[in-house]
């Protein structure tokens, strides 16, 4: 079995989309001929298939459903549905765009602040793989792109991945504290009768976070060395060892840049640390993990959706 799935991922990696020797092409941020999948002078990934040039100010090269130098959505004629939003001018805005999308109580415009599309057609699935020195079907969405089916099944991992990790938070916030309190640490819950069911029900019925709809206020949003949140941050979180991931991981993401923030909330009086790790595309951010490497190395587990929910 194990050679079989060997076989089919070495398949897979063979029909994505490379660069073959001496097939140049054109950034179309600053013109430069290249004939990596990067450019040599800005790092701008190089175009996937299905691109499309920006009727206002004329950029090339676009994928998603907006541009990212001046945010104009892609035409209609070219347009397929796309998940992610326009993106923003910084890594704040981005953070504080999921925190307002979060108190709306819109799971579309939540997502939209992430990058979606993007991430998949410049994920380095080599590179993605490489980093971690394994594979499993519930890894993130690590695999190439080798045609339009495989481009949207992976557009709708990617969704799933970020979805997930907000049920999980919900799931945790309901059952915390509680008769059920093994769901918030991902265990299976028996439910024997009708009591314990109509129990369990009531306390997600309860749940907070629905609560938390309209109440939200962004205090701040920090990046690990701010004061306000520095004290709280683990020592390690500039080692060599962390900086060596956190490279190995941009590689593998095909970005320009990654970026720590903390969001602030204040939730009817009540503070919550949210920890986002925010992803440059070209000019624009997005948010891409909420299960953060500050959430990692503070020691918060898959459930928790990176929230700090009593504040640090």
């Amino acid at each position: 079995m194990r050679k079989w799935i060997c076989l089919f991922l070495a398949l897979l990696l063979a029909c994505a989309p490379a660069c073959a020797a001496g097939d140049s092409w054109v950034c179309p941020d600053d013109q430069t001929e290249n004939t990596g999948n990067f450019c040599t002078e800005c790092g701008l990934p190089r175009p996937v298939a299905d691109t499309w040039t920006c009727p206002t100010c004329g950029t090339t090269g676009l994928t998603g459903g907006f541009c990212h130098e001046c945010g104009s959505p892609r035409p209609a004629e070219t347009a397929a549905a796309t998940c992610e939003g326009p993106g923003y001018d910084t890594a704040d805005d981005a953070a504080r765009a999921y925190a307002e999308a979060l108190n709306a109580g819109d799971i579309n415009a939540i997502l939209s602040t992430f990058a979606v599309e993007t991430c998949v057609d410049y994920m380095d699935p080599h590179a993605a793989l490489e980093r971690v020195k394994a594979f499993s079907p519930v890894m993130f969405s690590c695999l190439p792109v080798v045609g339009p089916l495989s481009r949207g099944l992976l557009i709708e991992r990617r969704r799933t991945e970020i979805t997930q990790g907000i049920y999980y938070g919900w799931l945790t916030l309901a059952t915390l504290e509680t008769d059920f309190q093994g769901v918030s640490e991902g265990q299976m819950q028996s439910l024997a009768d009708d009591a314990s069911i109509d129990a369990f029900l009531s306390v997600i019925q309860d749940s907070p976070m629905d609560k938390w709809v309209g109440h939200i206020k962004v205090t701040a949003v920090c990046a690990p060395d701010d004061p306000l949140v520095s004290a709280y941050m683990p020592q390690n979180l500039n080692s060599a060892g962390v900086k060596k991931n956190l490279a190995k991981m941009l590689m593998a993401s095909g970005a320009q840049e990654l970026a720590e923030r903390i969001i602030l909330l204040d939730v009817d009086g009540a503070t919550v640390a949210q920890c986002m790790q925010c992803i440059r595309y070209g000019h624009k951010w997005y948010n891409y993990k909420t299960q953060s490497t500050v959430a990692l190395i503070l020691g918060l587990s898959a459930m928790s959706n990176g929230m700090i929910v009593d504040g640090f």
